[in-house]
């Protein structure tokens, strides 16, 4: 007969699944947000430039509603999407890098059109700079919003024991 002592239980805790989590949904959301970010900094800075000069046709930038798809594909192109798998740092980064490289493109391309004098260069700069901060903004306001939501995120396993792993 053996004197050795039978192994220990193991007690595991039980897993929670969140089934419902659509990551299809939360990149879209956050591509909303971003559009709604745009969207919201470019007007607020028409508005201003138009309100501190009052010689301004708003119809010029109205025509420019496409180029919110290029910012949208940029982001896409940079990894962006589907905003919840990439750290803040790296986020931020590619995002600033996105909308500066569009920007250029857009300034490129007013220059080669001719039309580098229909647009002003101070909602230019200032739409650049605003876009760069309200899209990281926007965005962690979103995800701090609906993270509570049960199709919020991707799946995930989380591998350990206590407290920690329940949250």
């Amino acid at each position: 007969m053996s004197t050795a002592a039978a192994p220990a239980r193991v007690a595991y805790p039980q897993l929670r699944a969140r089934p419902s989590a659509k990551p299809l949904v939360s990149a879209l959301a956050i591509a909303g947000c971003d559009a709604a970010a745009i969207i919201a900094v470019a007007a607020l800075t028409v508005v201003l430039r138009e309100f501190l000069n009052g010689n301004l046709d708003i119809s010029e930038y109205l025509r420019l509603w496409p180029v919110l798809c290029v910012f949208l594909a940029a982001y896409g192109g940079f990894g962006l999407y589907p905003g919840v798998t990439i750290g803040p740092v790296m986020e931020i980064r590619r995002a600033t890098e996105a909308t500066t490289l569009v920007f250029l493109l857009l300034a490129s391309m007013t220059f080669l059109m001719r039309d580098a004098l229909t647009y002003s260069r101070s909602i230019f700069f200032v739409g650049w700079v605003g876009i760069v901060v309200a899209v990281p903004l926007a965005r962690s306001g979103m995800r701090r919003w609906l993270s509570r939501k049960s199709w919020w995120g991707y799946p995930v396993v989380v591998f350990g024991h206590g407290r920690m792993t329940e949250r």
